[in-house]
């Protein structure tokens, strides 16, 4: 009897080893699979911040970017302001000699005029501070710096030049000291007067041609708009003849 007691308590023994055994393994296979639902969610976690942080950097080196191009754009049309400021006030202190040369056709001018020589140099110093100034808004535009419609509203500044015809005469003598854009626009320019006499004509055509060589539809509009606009005042004032409250009487001063 104590014989079978000691069998029977031997195989209790190594059943509860065996359960202790398999309870351990199952707690281990728990305890892996914890583990690794833990490191899934800590790499997902991890993945998570990491595309956060990815945005976060990339917005903030876009906000650079865009503060960076405003700077930019404010510069150029800073430098642009500010050279034609310069030309302007070139052409106003020295109307007189320019008028020697200006206008279609050309002024009779002697060449023993005693201001002759000088008011030969005024005029082309005007032409090519002209140009320059015409090559840089054309890059910037190229550049998507200055805005169409701004671009657009120089071509009459463009115009103003071809109307002269000693600029007309001079124009192959100097084209090559300027860049393609500004070369097709100003070699078509003089073809397109020498071609049409008619002043109406001859400004629609160039407005065409410029909007061709820039590829911008502004400019090929730009005539046609102003012609079509209509100048109403945002906002409601007597002062303009098409305001509702056009008719009324001005005040008192």
């Amino acid at each position: 009897m104590a014989g079978v007691d000691h069998i029977l308590g031997a195989s209790w023994f190594g059943n509860g080893i065996a359960t202790l055994a398999l309870v351990a393994s199952i707690i281990a296979a728990i305890a892996s699979a914890f583990s690794a639902l833990f490191a899934i969610r800590a790499i997902r976690m991890s993945g998570s911040q990491f595309d956060i942080a990815s945005a976060r950097e990339e917005r903030f080196f876009k906000e650079i970017a865009d503060r960076d191009r405003r700077v930019q754009i404010a510069s150029a049309y800073m430098t642009l302001e500010t050279q034609s400021s310069d030309i302007f006030r070139h052409t106003g202190e020295q109307a007189d000699m320019l008028l020697l040369f200006r206008g279609d056709p050309q002024p009779s001018v002697a060449a023993t005029h005693p201001d002759y020589a000088k008011a030969r140099e005024i005029t082309l110093n005007l032409y090519y501070q002209s140009l320059n100034l015409f090559e840089v808004s054309a890059r910037f535009r190229r550049d998507e710096i200055m805005e169409h419609s701004v671009f657009a509203s120089w071509v009459a500044w463009f115009i103003e030049l071809l109307d002269d015809q000693f600029f007309r005469d001079n124009w192959p003598n100097i084209r090559a000291n300027y860049t393609p854009d500004v070369r097709d626009i100003f070699d078509v320019g003089t073809e397109i007067y020498a071609a049409l006499p008619d002043p109406v004509q001859r400004e629609a055509a160039f407005y065409d041609a410029v909007a061709d060589i820039m590829d911008c539809e502004e400019i090929r509009g730009w005539t046609r708009l102003l012609k079509d606009e209509k100048r109403v005042w945002k906002g409601r004032t007597k002062w303009l003849a098409n305001s509702p409250l056009s008719g009324t009487s001005l005040p008192t001063p």
